[in-house]
């Protein structure tokens, strides 16, 4: 199996797999979008044709594939405060081509991610607190789209059991439910925070946050991921911190037989040592297996026993 793939000439700041994990692109310091293909080894190699050498002006802060159902669409956001979303095409000339470019944004766009399958939907957020939500006006033609939402989260997020004596960097990220069930959920990390906002929204209702994870800790929270539902009647929801703790809550969302609103509940399964600031998180397919990297150069696998006891499966070294 290929461990590594040069990427680029300077450091890789984003990366996104396809939804078959079958193309993976990645975007470095200079700007630019590179794309590798898997081969039949196995191995991974780069698909000249659909290399953008000037994606954006500025540093690449994050990529997301869209589900398959709406062609192969990438979406890149940068240091320069714009979102584009490139139409990424094989065996064709001029392989790729930019179909959307957002600007609204006054300062760098820090995380994106496209919806889930029920509609061709866009979220990003920006390093002032900023969330907006972008949609295609007609998803079998993406070349035109509407800013349905915008939403400032940070100001809602300051907790008082931070601690003060230790500055840092505020973080502003998000993942979004990937349940089609269940468009309209998003988990959102802004600012220097220790609480997980769950935000809800529709095409005709305001963004709103309808439930708070509370992690407890004293240091802010730098990641997070929502894991897949599978029709098990709950989520599984991680909080990546800068005390090394990884924390795992359970989230359900509850019906009641009068017709009143759903409502959210939750509560903490696991705490897990990470051994570094959380930097990133990511779940498989199932919601099963959570991986979790950061600042220590060390991805740790968690899993869960039948008895719901979470362990560490396995440790890989990041090493030059």
């Amino acid at each position: 199996m290929q461990s590594s793939i040069y990427a680029a000439e300077t450091s890789v700041t984003a990366q996104s797999y396809d939804y078959y994990s079958e193309c993976m692109s990645t975007g470095s310091n200079d700007g630019r979008i590179s794309t590798h293909r898997r081969n039949a080894d196995n191995g991974w190699i780069e698909d000249t044709g659909q290399r953008l050498e000037q994606a954006h002006d500025g540093r690449i802060t994050s990529l997301s594939y869209s589900h398959p159902s709406y062609g192969t669409l990438l979406a890149s956001s940068s240091t320069d405060r714009t979102v584009k979303v490139w139409e990424m095409r094989q065996n064709v000339p001029r392989n790729q081509r930019m179909i959307a470019k957002f600007t609204e944004s006054k300062t760098p766009i820090s995380a994106l991610s496209f919806c889930s399958p029920s509609a061709l939907q866009l979220l990003c957020i920006s390093t002032d607190g900023f969330m907006r939500i972008y949609q295609a006006t007609i998803p079998a033609d993406p070349t035109t789209w509407s800013c349905l939402h915008t939403i400032h989260v940070t100001s809602a997020q300051m907790h008082s059991t931070l601690n003060s004596s230790t500055p840092s960097t505020p973080t502003h990220t998000i993942s979004v439910c990937p349940d089609k069930e269940y468009s309209g959920l998003v988990g959102v990390v802004a600012g220097c925070t220790n609480a997980v906002d769950i935000i809800s929204y529709s095409t005709t209702n305001r963004p709103g946050i309808t439930h708070q994870l509370d992690c407890l800790t004293q240091q802010p929270l730098c990641s997070v991921a929502w894991s897949p539902g599978c029709q098990r009647g709950y989520w599984n929801v991680a909080a990546g911190a800068r005390d090394g703790l990884v924390r795992i809550f359970k989230l359900s969302l509850s019906h009641s037989d009068d017709g009143s609103a759903p409502v959210f509940t939750s509560h903490l399964v696991a705490e897990l040592e990470h051994g570094g600031v959380v930097a990133s998180l990511s779940w498989n397919l199932f919601g099963t297996v959570l991986t979790s990297s950061g600042d220590n150069a060390k991805a740790s696998v968690w899993k869960a026993s039948y008895t719901g006891l979470w362990s560490c499966h396995s440790t890989y070294s990041i090493s030059e």
